[in-house]
C-alpha cells in the first residue's frame, strides 16, 4: 500500500512539473459554467479549465469532469495524448485535474480537446 501512494505520489509531482512548461499565454482560464451556456463563443479558443473528473469513457479516449461551483459537465477528449500519460490517468486515483486544450465540436457536442493534462495533487496526499 506504502509503494502504491508514493508511486501515485511521484507521477503527480511528476505530471504537475512536466506540465508548467506550457505557455500561459497562450490559453484563457475560463469557468466552465460560461463554456457550457455560451459554448459558440469560446469554439476554437485554448482554454485553461480545472475540474473534477467524474467518468472515463468506455473506449479510455475521454473523461467527463464536472465543476461542482457551476454545476457543469463537460466532456474532455485525451485520445492525443501519449498512451502512458492516458493509462496513468485512467489507472491513477486522479479527482481532479487541470485541462489546457483547444475547445472543438465532436458529433453535435462542445468538448475540449487535451492537449495537456495535470493531476491536482490533493491537498492531504501533499501534506504527506
Amino acid at each position: 500500500m506504502f509503494v502504491r501512494d508514493l508511486l501515485v505520489a511521484c507521477f503527480l509531482s511528476a505530471m504537475a512539473l512536466g506540465q508548467s512548461l506550457v505557455a500561459k499565454s497562450d490559453y484563457a482560464r475560463i469557468e466552465l459554467k460560461d463554456f457550457v451556456t455560451r459554448p459558440v463563443d469560446h469554439q476554437g479558443r485554448r482554454v485553461l479549465v480545472t475540474a473534477d473528473v467524474v467518468s472515463i469513457g468506455a473506449d479510455f479516449q475521454s473523461l467527463n469532469v464536472f465543476d461542482a461551483a457551476s454545476k457543469s459537465l463537460v466532456l474532455v477528449s485525451i485520445a492525443q495524448l501519449p498512451k502512458s500519460q492516458r493509462q496513468m490517468l485512467i489507472n491513477g486515483l486522479v479527482t481532479r485535474i487541470t485541462v489546457w486544450g483547444k475547445i472543438e465540436m465532436r458529433n453535435g457536442r462542445t468538448m475540449i480537446k487535451a492537449d495537456k493534462v495535470s493531476v491536482v495533487v490533493p491537498e492531504t496526499l501533499a501534506t504527506r
